[in-house]
């Protein structure tokens, strides 16, 4: 727990310089905020996999999110939601809270910092523990002969393409 707290201080931390950085380049001035975005994302648990995710501005600082990735000839899927600290910067830092589903289903929380590269395109990173302990597949072996574990923890990194209300 102290090592989240203190992960969360320090992507705060970061979210704060990278804003007032942000703020002084007029190129990525935005007053418009995005309604929902779909991504690409690369997802670490054991090993790296690909993965993709969907986002839909809720209210001002909260976004859903439904993402799917590929680890290891299973597909994890997970429903979050993002509440963002200060959703107006280029750069921000988000909080993590949701359901998700590998071999079990577990809830999840964690973190993240977005930034606005341009008007349509936003890069994020985050870490997410995953309340599911460690569980074996006994049940489901590899084809190399290699049982394969769930870790408790979670990184991913994405692009964003961000989509705007017309109106």
């Amino acid at each position: 727990m102290t090592k989240l707290l203190l992960a969360a201080l320090m992507l705060w931390a970061a979210s704060a310089r990278a804003d007032d950085a942000f703020a002084r380049d007029e190129d990525l001035s935005d007053s418009r905020q995005a309604v929902s975005g779909v991504g690409l994302r690369a997802a670490y648990l054991d090993d790296w996999g690909p993965g993709v995710q969907g986002r839909l501005r809720l209210d001002k600082a909260t976004v859903g999110e439904l993402s799917v990735d590929y680890h290891r000839h299973t597909v994890p899927v997970q429903a979050s939601l993002l509440g963002y600290f200060n959703p107006d910067a280029k750069a921000s830092m988000y909080l993590i809270f949701g359901l998700g589903w590998y071999t079990v289903h577990y809830p999840h929380t964690g973190a993240g910092l977005s930034f606005v590269l341009s008007d349509h395109w936003s890069l994020d990173a985050s870490y997410r523990f995953l309340f599911s302990g460690v569980y074996r597949l006994s049940d489901w072996k590899h084809p190399l002969g290699d049982h394969y574990g769930v870790r408790g923890h979670m990184a991913t990194i994405g692009l964003n393409y961000r989509f705007y209300d017309p109106r």
